[in-house]
């Protein structure tokens, strides 16, 4: 492997373009040196120094510097370039007569470092030296992509306090309003996927999952929250669902969903007074506050292509249910099914299907129920909300709260 003598001012030339005796200010702010002192002293064994002339600069290595010679748990170089010839070399207390000037002043300018070392000694290949340089680059952005990872996972760690917290907040509030039930409604044929993944899955999830024979129930998805899976509370947004059922061959069941266990195990969970749609998911509010901004009154729903109407809650509008229909809740990710309490079904062609699928899974202590009056937007707008005729069934008990 090739060898190269290398100098302080060899080092600077090829780093830096420019002659560190010359250009003194620059080699100080740019180049990593210190400039320590200058000292002419005798028998330098440079033949362009005496003691009449200045001949000689002391300068210090800075300990982030990396280009000359590595030297571990060892003081920071220094060295004494000749103006001359430019070139470093070491001198010692001991070269001058004892209690002399030119002793005293070594001993100054050495304090607390005990060792000097000729630059032209430090000899390294080009290759070495720049293998020293990468492997500290290399560590230097595994020191900061370390720093980065915790600086991250702390954050996300704050963040799961500071929604579970909130989490907290909103079940206190859904007690008070006495929530029963999330409602999600899924195509038939979309069931058995869910059973068998053990999750209902949010729309970036399942086009991920190109493959499998379940659809997403609204590809456009203008909320902009794809991550997150739509429900609604105590009842379906008939509204939206009579807009996907045209075609008579596609039949719809309502998944009904634990609330409680729902917001305890994804705490970071999001809410809409109206349609998540409604300003391209502008209106969509985390925590509590979103939870409470569904049960205002009034409440203000301006749809695409459509004027604004206003949504009052009637003297025998329900305490557990939203003031408008369409409002949404939105659960990150994935919904459990373990948290599934009941299915809805609105014909008897389904619910002998659905039976009998809950039966393969194990899960036939899931009611399945014949309710076609779920479905119907009249009967939940007028009849529910506007009357307050509720409609009730038992469910699977899977909450703790």
């Amino acid at each position: 492997m090739p060898l190269e003598l290398t100098t302080l001012a060899i080092e600077v030339r090829r780093h830096f373009g420019f002659s560190p005796i010359i250009e003194t200010r620059a080699l100080r702010t740019e180049g990593h040196w210190e400039f320590v002192g200058s000292w002419a002293p005798t028998e330098s064994k440079c033949p362009d120094s005496c003691a009449n002339i200045d001949a000689l600069y002391v300068w210090h290595r800075l300990r982030e510097e990396h280009y000359v010679l590595e030297r571990p748990h060892q003081p920071p170089l220094r060295a004494w370039v000749c103006r001359s010839c430019r070139k470093a070399f070491s001198t010692y207390e001991s070269d001058y007569p004892g209690g002399s000037p030119q002793a005293s002043r070594v001993r100054e300018l050495q304090r607390e470092f005990h060792e000097w070392l000729p630059l032209q000694a430090a000899e390294i290949s080009r290759l070495e030296r720049d293998a020293r340089i990468i492997r500290r680059r290399e560590a230097e952005r595994l020191a900061r992509e370390e720093a980065e990872r915790l600086a991250r996972e702390e954050a996300e760690r704050l963040a799961r306090e500071e929604a579970k917290r909130s989490a907290q907040l909103v079940i206190h509030q859904m007690k008070l309003k006495r929530v029963n039930r999330f409602c999600h409604f899924t195509k038939e044929q979309s069931l058995s996927w869910i059973i068998l993944d053990g999750a209902i899955y949010s729309t970036s999830e399942l086009t991920r999952r190109p493959s499998r024979g379940f659809e997403v129930n609204d590809e456009q998805r203008h909320d902009n929250h794809l991550n997150y899976v739509c429900c609604s509370v105590e009842y379906p947004n008939v509204r939206f669902l009579n807009t996907l059922s045209q075609n008579p061959s596609d039949e719809f069941v309502a998944l009904i969903l634990d609330p409680y266990w729902t917001v305890f195990e994804q705490p970071d969970v999001k809410f809409c007074a109206v349609n998540a749609a409604e300003g391209s998911g502008s209106r969509v509010a985390p925590g509590v506050t979103g939870f409470d901004g569904m049960y205002e009154n009034p409440v203000r729903s301006t749809p695409m292509h459509a004027q604004f109407r206003t949504f009052n809650r009637g003297r025998n509008h329900p305490t557990k249910c939203p003031t408008y229909i369409q409002a949404e809740v939105l659960v990150r990710e994935l919904i459990s099914v373990d948290f599934l309490t009941a299915v809805v079904v609105g014909t008897r062609h389904s619910e002998s299907k659905v039976k009998r699928l809950l039966a393969r899974h194990s899960l036939d202590d899931v009611p399945v129920h014949y309710l076609p009056d779920f479905f119907d937007r009249e009967r939940i707008e007028t009849g529910v909300f506007e009357r307050g005729e509720e409609i009730l069934f038992p469910v699977r008990d899977v909450s703790r709260f």
